[in-house]
């Protein structure tokens, strides 16, 4: 019998900390609901499931920029119906003022209801707005939804230009609001007669109605005798242009989009050069210290005309255009909302089966867990007991020494 080491009660003292530790961890599983409380409790599967639990919540943001994506093009769809709406209207009194039916006054209020109408197709497209942004004027390109968990999972929409002016049936400039010309450079050397170098440069102003975008008229010396003229727009396509004369005053550019005439002026005197290098090529100098290059547009539409039978049946045409374009645009919207409803779907199917992926990692199995915590008590209880009984072991010696 020894009392220095109870070896009894180390035994019991070492196997209940063992049970309490046990105790501890599932009683924090069953209090969070949690298998995996901190990393020490599963290292690999913490690392699984916080990736995971990224992606769920990005699809649970996915759907929600999907959904306001659809409310976007639903607040678009309601601005083209009733423009739509109008267009179909506007196209009843054309058919109406196209028969001889009608007196001048009759017609003359038909275009009163038409005019009005012009007007509000024209408010319609330039104040529908989601969120601050305007939808129907044109300015909404290329547009990109994060509709996906993932860098990369995009829709991208663009909505067309839907105002009276791209439509045709209100007041618009068919033309080109240009900014009066600036000699850019004053002389320009060219090396030799086929070579070609930029004379002249005038940048537009944006047109406030049809909303083109800035122009860029060019004046380019060919040869000794001749020019080209260009109108370029901002993406940098040529939508007009002519070769004239060098002693020309004038060149006339028609845009084959819009049909609006432009006419520029090249005032201004032009004199010409010629030079021999060494090199044996020819070189003409081009001077010229005007600086009064006009551009001037000539086609100016006021508005859709039903004044006359003539003017009445050619609006049906434009009308039919314009009912064509909208639908068009309807059409995309609708094709953009059906498939963001499905990328919704797919969305939540993919949210549910990671958070059921997820919640094998990370959940406690309630049941296990109140089995483990039953066990773990009873262990306690019966640790402690027998820690009491080995501690008692030693007073034993007490009786040799009777």
């Amino acid at each position: 019998m020894i009392i220095n080491d109870n070896l009894m009660s180390l035994f019991a003292a070492q196997n209940l900390q063992n049970t309490q530790n046990d105790l501890q961890k599932v009683l924090q599983q069953l209090s969070s609901g949690l298998r995996i409380n901190s990393a020490a409790d599963d290292a690999a599967g913490l690392a699984i499931a916080q990736k995971m639990d990224a992606q769920v919540s990005g699809l649970d943001q996915a759907k929600r920029n999907a959904q306001d994506a659809i409310s976007l093009i639903q607040t678009a769809g309601g601005g083209l119906s009733e423009i739509q709406a109008m267009l179909q209207r506007m196209r009843e009194l054309a058919v109406q003022a196209a028969s001889d039916t009608m007196t001048a006054s009759d017609r003359q209020q038909l275009q009163n209801e038409v005019d009005q109408l012009a007007q509000e197709i024209q408010q319609i497209a330039t104040t529908t707005q989601f969120n601050t942004q305007k939808l129907l004027d044109g300015s909404y390109q290329s547009k990109v939804f994060q509709v996906g968990a993932n860098a990369g999972e995009t829709l991208t929409l663009s909505i067309g230009q839907m105002t009276a002016g791209t439509l045709k049936v209100g007041g618009y400039d068919n033309g080109w609001n240009l900014s009066a010309a600036t000699v850019s450079p004053t002389s320009a050397v060219l090396g030799g007669a086929s070579t070609a170098a930029t004379f002249a440069v005038v940048t537009a102003t944006t047109d406030s109605l049809v909303g083109n975008g800035a122009y860029t008229l060019t004046v380019t010396s060919i040869s000794a005798t001749s020019y080209s003229v260009a109108l370029v727009d901002s993406s940098g396509a040529t939508v007009a242009s002519a070769t004239v004369a060098g002693t020309d005053t004038s060149a006339t550019l028609t845009d084959a989009n819009t049909n609006s005439v432009l006419t520029v002026t090249l005032g201004g005197s032009d004199t010409f050069s010629s030079v021999t290098t060494t090199e044996a090529t020819t070189s003409v100098t081009i001077s010229d210290a005007s600086v009064n290059f006009v551009a001037s547009d000539t086609t100016v539409q006021a508005g859709l005309d039903i004044t006359s039978a003539a003017a009445a049946s050619a609006a049906i045409s434009t009308l039919d255009n314009a009912i064509q374009q909208v639908s068009a645009q309807q059409a995309v919207l609708g094709a953009y909302q059906n498939r963001l409803q499905h990328v919704i779907n797919v969305n939540a199917i993919s949210y549910e089966n990671l958070t059921s992926a997820k919640a094998q990692i990370m959940d406690v199995d309630m049941a296990t867990a109140m089995a483990q915590f039953t066990r773990d008590q009873i262990l306690q209880q019966a640790g402690i007991a027998a820690l009491a009984q080995a501690n008692q072991v030693p007073a034993a010696v007490l009786k040799l020494l009777g």
